[in-house]
């Protein structure tokens, strides 16, 4: 039986995926089996897979049809052939750093439930931790009750046993969750499970909404040009360098302020609120964060203080001008300062930062339908429309939208025709 069992989901990044097994196959640690599960995914990648199989007696693959949501039944499904005492994750476009099965089996010896630090490559070589602890109340409250996250499946490993107690395992995801989160809060609401949160980079994702129309071509010589440079010595230490300097700040000082702006607020102590606010900003800012100044926006946002609402989410943009919710979030504030192209800039930019975020095109529709440029307008809120959005909020508002859009549009082509 093998140390542990490798699970891959892949759905569209048949050639990063070639990338991402070579990564996996350039572990320190080689007792491990590969399962490739496959949701609906093109025939290149059969292919692959196929010839990847016959070189590799320790890669399986699973084809299935897309199904619900991410896939997550077929995962699933594929747990349930699992050899492995352990079981760890990567995505089909992610890297993982040669030590970074043997740091995770070393962890779970002790532990049910573990993961490394999250690092995230952007397209102009900005390298951004995540960091978090799963042991802090406050990270742990937040991962519960917000649509929050600060680690994906690449940098997770558990237990086999400890995931076959689980209630469901992998399934599709609520509205309101990302389905990793949806995941975790299982294992945070199942009781006796042990947590690990290891401040070590081990991993690089390459996230694809900061890649918006980067063809596969382009995707895979970026990957090419990672994949010897994670094996260089020096490289992991690097990368801790970064880490290191911050991790107190932004596990425990800014989290902490936060959950106590938070109390102080539903207390309606609204000085205080502001106080802590600061406080987290203050620390995350040192750690090239942005929720802090999410949270404080909204909290000036409810006590009607727009326009600084607005610089907040301008100096959160300031540090990650990559985060299409931001640019959506200070859309529509400007937008309610009646500030109507600034509006329609932002969402824009969201859009391109992210082409298939659903609120950014509603956003940019109520913009437009604002400036009476109603066939733009229905134009942009029937590109919402077939995106499917999975909240089912804006589904409904963008509904409303288009039939009101396209009975303004009826009655302008009326008058148009009448006054010809």
């Amino acid at each position: 039986m093998p140390l542990a069992t490798v699970l891959i989901p892949t759905y569209q990044h048949c050639d990063t995926l070639l990338r991402s097994i070579a990564s996996v196959q350039g572990q320190t640690e080689q007792d491990f089996e590969l399962f490739v599960v496959g949701d609906g995914a093109p025939p290149r990648t059969d292919e692959i897979m196929q010839t990847l199989c016959a070189q590799d007696a320790r890669i399986r693959y699973f084809p299935h049809p897309k199904g619900e949501g991410n896939g997550e039944k077929h995962r699933h499904a594929a747990l349930q052939q699992a050899q492995g005492e352990i079981v760890c994750y990567l995505g089909d476009d992610d890297l993982w750093l040669p030590e970074h099965l043997a740091t995770l089996a070393t962890l779970l010896q002790q532990v049910d439930f573990a993961h490394t630090t999250q690092m995230d490559v952007y397209p102009n070589g900005h390298i951004n931790g995540w960091a978090g602890d799963l042991n802090l109340r406050s990270v742990r409250q937040r991962l519960l009750m917000m649509q929050w996250n600060f680690f994906g499946p690449s940098c997770v490993g558990h237990r086999l046993a400890a995931y076959q107690q689980l209630p469901h395992g992998w399934q599709p995801s609520p509205p309101d969750a990302f389905s990793d989160l949806h995941m975790w809060r299982q294992w945070l609401n199942q009781e006796g499970i042990r947590f690990h949160s290891e401040p070590s980079p081990t991993m690089l994702r390459f996230p694809s909404p900061s890649r918006p129309n980067w063809e596969m071509e382009r995707r895979c010589a970026e990957m090419d040009a990672w994949l010897p440079r994670i094996s260089e010595p020096g490289f992991q230490a690097s990368l801790q360098k970064i880490l290191l300097r911050d991790w107190q700040q932004r596990v425990e000082r800014t989290d902490d302020f936060q959950s106590n702006a938070g109390l102080f607020a539903q207390q309606k102590e609204y000085s205080r609120a502001h106080l802590y606010y600061l406080r987290a900003i203050e620390a995350e800012t040192q750690s090239v964060g942005f929720l802090a100044h999410w949270e404080y926006s909204e909290f000036l946002q409810q006590q009607d203080r727009i326009p600084e609402a607005i610089n907040v989410l301008q100096a959160a943009l300031a540090l990650h001008p990559e985060v299409a919710l931001l640019w959506i979030y200070q859309g529509t504030l400007m937008r309610q300062q009646g500030h109507l192209d600034s509006a329609e800039e932002r969402h824009r930019t969201a859009i391109q930062l992210e082409p298939n975020e659903a609120q950014a095109h509603f956003q940019l529709a109520i913009d437009l339908q604002q400036q009476q440029r109603m066939p733009e307008a229905l134009s942009a809120a029937l590109t919402a429309q077939a995106l499917e959005s999975p909240q089912i909020e804006v589904r409904t508002q963008v509904e409303r939208l288009i039939q009101s859009l396209s009975q303004s549009t009826d009655e302008h082509d009326l008058l148009a025709g009448t006054s010809v």
